[in-house]
Formats: C-alpha cells, sequence, structure tokens
C-alpha cells in the first residue's frame, strides 16, 4: 500500500482501472470468441477508454508498466494476451 500512495493521482486511478480491466478481459474472452472482440473494438473506436483523468496523461512506458503491476495483484491470471487488450 505504501508504494499504492507514492504513485501520482492520475497513476493510481489507471491502476485501478486496469485491474478492474484485466478482470473484466478475463471474463469477456471466456464468453467471446476473440474475433468478435476484436470486431467489437474496431467497431465501437469511441468506446475506447479515455484518459483516466480529463486533461491528463501518462507514457505509454508508464501506462504498460501499470498494467503489469495490476496483474501482479489480479485475482485472474494476467496472460500477455489480457495485459495488452487492457
Amino acid at each position: 500500500m505504501r508504494k499504492y500512495y507514492q504513485l501520482t493521482g492520475v497513476e493510481r486511478v489507471f491502476l485501478v482501472r486496469a485491474w478492474i480491466q484485466l478482470i473484466l478481459t478475463d471474463y469477456y474472452l471466456r464468453i467471446r470468441p476473440f474475433d468478435r472482440i476484436l470486431d467489437d473494438y474496431q467497431r465501437n473506436p469511441e468506446k475506447r477508454p479515455a484518459s483516466p483523468v480529463e486533461g491528463k496523461s501518462i507514457s505509454f512506458s508508464r501506462s504498460a508498466w501499470l498494467v503489469d503491476v495490476a496483474g501482479r495483484y489480479s485475482p485472474v491470471r494476467a496472460t500477455c494476451l489480457k495485459q495488452a487488450l487492457v
């Protein structure tokens, strides 16, 4: 928890959202074929997640690191496919 509070506010929000997305992605992959998931994603680009906090952004490398951290503490197995989708 100490390391969590050392993150910026934007990073904390991103980390929590990534953790939730890993769980939802695991569920979604179990109920839908992967090609249908990609079709859904490509057909509805406006439903892609926005920045965790409006007006703030996180670098790609920092985002990848935060998704990796979320995967370490996820109740589901965080495979590279799930992390890439998140």
